[in-house]
């Protein structure tokens, strides 16, 4: 929760005028369920669209999340981001993919 707190603040500084929340699902989900939910209001429909982009970006790079995978023969532990949250590269780095 605080890796998805820490990401609405970043984005807050970037648009300020979005309003953003984000929403990660935990237990078992089917194949094809969504895990992650993220809702952006905004004055302005790319700001929002933006805002969500650099949010899964940076969901993706800093939160500690864990999948156990099963699949026919076993299952597998497969470990989430666990890169510095204040590594600016990879802070940059999403910014430049939700503005392209």
């Amino acid at each position: 929760l605080r890796g998805l707190e820490l990401i609405v603040l970043e984005a807050r500084e970037k648009w300020p005028a979005v309003r953003l929340a984000i929403h990660h699902r935990i237990g078992r989900m089917a194949i094809g369920e969504a895990s992650v939910a993220i809702a952006a209001a905004s004055p302005h429909r790319a700001d929002a669209f933006a805002a969500s982009r650099y949010a899964i970006e940076r969901i993706k790079q800093i939160v500690p999340i864990w999948k156990h995978e099963y699949f026919e023969g076993g299952d597998v532990w497969i470990e989430g981001a666990t890169a510095d949250p204040d590594n600016t590269d990879a802070r940059e780095g999403a910014l430049r993919i939700a503005c392209a």
